[in-house]
């Protein structure tokens, strides 16, 4: 365990600090069926994965024939590791929230079937409202009931039923072109970034090792460990998350951050000049760390300070 601080001197001074918790994802375990289909694939045998399909291998009570437990024990739990660091609150802190958004062409058919449904009236029902209106216009044109204006309306929506090319040549040769009907669709939430930059300038030798300590720690949080199989590295397990928590005098202030991956971790060394203390140490060190959600916002989060 360790629990880094910086400054270490005069830390009453100022009291807005940026707390880092790292947290680890224990995932479930695998079941002793699971085992013997894994053992099967690495050794390249077909015979144990006959039935593998059997959707009781992923259900945690479930058994095969042989009495084996199912596919997974337990679901996965988070755990605090109780690796921690504090750094004092750098001047700006920026929170982004946001969601994306698509624009969509209704067009004057999807416009009309729109309008249809949000009457009350069933997709069927609208489209064949929509297309009747189409004709209707021509009809009431020869009838002497529309404009010429209509007609061309009327005409061109017809058009978009035929090909690019048909299409295109009646809306050239009437000048008329079908409303698109734009709409901004809501399409997903945006996972948050954060941002956070600390200018380091040690007045001790036990400040200069405590900085080196503290990109230690990013460094190493920041990249997964290797699963090897004989020797060979066959897969990544996931970093650990940071719990990231910014207060003043123990209290959280600010909009609240969910457990979040270390994106990128840089270092910048004697970022004003090229001077070091007698023994060895810079005199001066810029870290830059970026962070990302491990998952999305949705209003019950915001409810609770997110």
């Amino acid at each position: 365990m360790a629990s880094l601080n910086f400054p270490l001197s005069n830390q009453d001074d100022y009291k807005g600090r940026i707390k880092f918790d790292v947290w680890k994802t224990i995932p479930p375990s695998l079941g002793e069926r699971s085992v013997s289909i894994v053992k099967s694939v690495v050794e390249g045998s077909d015979t144990e994965l006959e039935g593998s399909s059997d959707t009781s291998l992923f259900d945690p009570r479930g058994r095969d024939q042989r009495g084996n437990s199912g596919h997974l024990i337990g679901g996965s739990r988070e755990v605090r590791t109780g690796n921690m660091c504090s750094i004092y609150l750098p001047q700006s802190i920026q929170i982004q929230d946001g969601v994306a958004l698509e624009n969509v062409d209704l067009n004057v058919f999807g416009a009309s079937l729109e309008r249809g449904l949000r009457s009350g009236s069933g997709p069927l029902e609208a489209l064949f409202n929509s297309t009747s209106e189409t004709v209707g216009s021509i009809t009431d044109f020869f009838k002497g009931n529309v404009s010429q204006d209509a007609a061309r309306a009327a005409v061109s929506r017809l058009s978009g039923f035929a090909s690019d090319t048909v299409s295109g040549a009646v809306r050239s040769a009437l000048q008329t072109t079908p409303a698109p009907n734009t709409r901004a669709i809501f399409k997903s939430v945006n996972l948050r970034e954060f941002s956070f930059s600390f200018n380091m300038i040690p007045k001790s030798k036990k400040e200069a090792e405590e900085i080196k300590k503290i990109i230690q720690f990013f460094r190493t949080e920041l990249y997964p460990e290797t699963i090897e199989v004989g020797g060979i590295p066959v897969a990544y397990k996931f970093p650990n998350k940071f719990a990231i928590s910014i207060e003043y005098d123990n209290k959280k202030v600010a909009t609240g951050i969910l457990k979040s991956y270390l994106r990128n971790f840089q270092t910048n060394y004697n970022p004003s000049s090229m001077a070091f203390f007698e023994d060895g140490n810079f005199q001066e060190i810029q870290i830059s760390m970026s962070f990302v959600e491990a998952r999305t916002l949705e209003k019950k989060d915001i409810q609770r300070g997110f």
